[in-house]
């Protein structure tokens, strides 16, 4: 074996996104409802959404890989969990978000993604055949994850963004996007 993949959560940088359940208004078995609420957000509910088949309170046939909320299952279970699943309240650090340049980001994200993946998807995942059969291969992996030079930076997003709101100036950056993944796309295809 080469390597291991293994999934990290960036400290301070990563949002956590629990499963919510509710009780519908007026269910026809109000009690039972209320009941399997209680039990999903119990220690002994949590267990099965995030330990493994075969662990003491873990589920039987399936596992959910969900991430558990309370800190008690953490502590109850911590020596059976799984290496993917990471305790969310021993990370001691807050997540600082800055809503501007999260509402910046997006939108110019959906324009690097169109680029991207819309307007070059036949030739995009032509591209991902090939690395799918070279896998080993940095050089065709570094063209097909490149960005386009205007995205090098975090300040550059801000400078695109103002370029996005007028219109010839957006048909620009778009088009060079497009011709960007195009052109590394088919590359990596005619390597």
């Amino acid at each position: 074996m080469k390597g291991v993949l293994a999934y990290v959560n960036p400290k301070g940088q990563t949002g956590f996104t629990p499963d919510p359940v509710a009780v519908l208004k007026n269910p026809p078995h109000p009690q039972a409802a209320q009941a399997y609420a209680r039990f999903l957000l119990s220690v002994e509910g949590q267990a099965i959404w995030g330990l493994q088949v075969g662990k003491p309170g873990g589920p039987t046939r399936k596992a959910l890989n969900r991430i558990p909320i309370r800190k008690d299952f953490y502590t109850k279970y911590e020596a059976d969990l799984p290496p993917w699943l990471q305790n969310p309240f021993a990370e001691g650090v807050g997540m600082q978000v800055d809503s501007r340049i999260r509402e910046v980001r997006y939108g110019v994200l959906a324009q690097l993604v169109r680029a991207a993946a819309i307007e070059n998807l036949d030739m995009m995942k032509k591209a991902r055949q090939v690395l799918k059969q070279n896998p080993d291969n940095q050089t065709l992996r570094q063209l097909f994850y490149a960005l386009p030079e205007n995205m090098d930076a975090e300040d550059d997003v801000f400078t695109v963004a103002e370029g996005l709101k007028d219109k010839v100036q957006a048909d620009k950056i778009l088009s060079g996007w497009i011709e960007f993944f195009r052109t590394n796309y088919k590359q990596i295809v005619n390597r």
